[in-house]
């Protein structure tokens, strides 16, 4: 199976996550991924218990405890948040298993473009092993502006007091302004990747954004260049999309 395609194919994009519960931390991450592609699929991992397993960049991960909701439930709460999120593009839900490389062509298009926020060192790790497999990443660096374990533990809180009050874990998680980013180069794992990251770069070029090896647009306003020499654009910026572009989850 190749992941070559042209230009008139659709850019598919890729995030993953446990959502354990989707929040507004990963409404965030999925508003930024939409305007880097032209469909998104979210995955969502360990959605089978056979697929959990211990992670030592995140060692909590597989713990029961911090994986209450069951994939049907993550699916309806990410669906939801989604749909009324209208994000632009069309966009799927459906699993992921990130600790199962074999299985990842069963869920997630061998061209698509995974696209990861890196906020910890297990980010990092699922990097390095999406692009060991072939697969084809970018990533830009965040600050983690809402803690799942913070939320969960204030659930429990909840629930175990049974006293009907609400602890306020609801709020006042609000989404965050998206942050200036930093859109990584690092070299692919195959000619294939290449090929896909070379397109998305020219899809990219087109929408008038900068990268390294680029003359810069001393005009542009969405364009810094850092001390890094990393060329730097607001998440927020997205290109025009047509008005019949579909925007409710499926």
């Amino acid at each position: 199976m190749t992941g070559e395609r042209d230009d008139a194919d659709p850019l598919i994009g890729h995030v993953h996550g446990r959502f354990q519960p989707f929040h507004d931390g990963h409404l965030a991450y999925c508003e930024w991924a939409a305007g880097e592609c032209d469909e998104l699929i979210v995955g969502i991992t360990n959605a089978d218990p056979s697929h959990v397993a211990a992670e030592a960049a995140d060692p909590d991960r597989d713990d029961p405890r911090n994986n209450p909701f069951r994939y049907h439930e993550r699916h309806r709460m990410v669906t939801a948040a989604l749909s009324s999120a209208d994000l632009g593009v069309p966009v799927r839900v459906l699993p992921f298993p990130i600790n199962r490389p074999s299985l990842w062509v069963q869920y997630a298009p061998a061209n698509a473009v995974h696209l990861l926020r890196v906020l910890e060192e297990w980010h990092e790790v699922k990097a390095a092993r999406l692009r060991d497999h072939g697969r084809a990443v970018h990533t830009i660096e965040a600050e983690r502006t809402v803690s799942g374990t913070a939320i969960r533990e204030a659930m429990a809180a909840d629930h175990e007091r049974g006293d009907g009050a609400d602890s306020g874990w609801r709020g006042p998680f609000r989404i965050p302004s998206p942050p200036w980013s930093t859109i990584s180069t690092a070299s692919p794992a195959s000619d294939r990747c290449t090929a896909i990251e070379r397109r998305w770069r020219r899809r990219r070029r087109r929408n008038g954004d900068q990268y390294p090896g680029d003359t810069p647009a001393a005009t542009d306003p969405h364009t810094s260049n850092r001390s890094s020499g990393a060329w730097i654009r607001p998440a927020s910026v997205r290109r025009n999309r047509p008005a019949s572009a579909p925007s409710t989850t499926r």
